[in-house]
């Protein structure tokens, strides 16, 4: 038969108390990061409670209306547009190198296809992007948005 024997010191000289201390601390830690992430689950439920309430034939009508509107007015900035976009949507996102180079191409495409505009289509993405956690669905996730 085996037998375990454990043993259990208690240190009477009050270095037990400041170790306590210290679990409670990470546990205090670790309770807030949940009631952010909470938060956070909740805010992005109320942001797609939102999304799915929005007409979007009348939404793309309209952001095509506007971006025609701004198109008309300085044909000569939008390059220049584009790419402040384009640094805006780099600083939000945090996506560089090729993947960055493949979200410029198809912000041209999809600027193209919906009337929007290059610059249009960057700013759709930069306001998707800054609603969603781009770590989660990736670039392709935010092209196919």
């Amino acid at each position: 038969m085996n037998n375990l024997k454990y043993t259990i010191e208690l240190d009477a000289k009050g270095k037990l108390i400041p170790e306590l201390k210290i679990v409670k601390q990470q546990m205090d830690r670790v309770t807030d990061s949940v009631k952010s992430a909470t938060g956070q689950f909740r805010e992005m439920g109320s942001v797609f409670s939102r999304l799915s309430s929005v007409n979007l034939a009348s939404a793309t009508s309209n952001l095509k209306g506007m971006f025609e509107a701004v198109n008309g007015i300085s044909n000569a900035n939008l390059g220049i547009g584009f790419e402040q976009s384009m640094a805006d949507l780099k600083a939000i996102t945090g996506i560089v190198g090729s993947d960055f180079e493949r979200l410029a191409v198809a912000a041209r495409k999809a600027g193209k296809e919906t009337g929007l505009g290059a610059q249009g289509a960057v700013e759709a993405y930069t306001l998707l992007a800054s609603q969603i956690n781009i770590d989660k669905i990736g670039i392709e996730g935010l092209m196919k948005l």
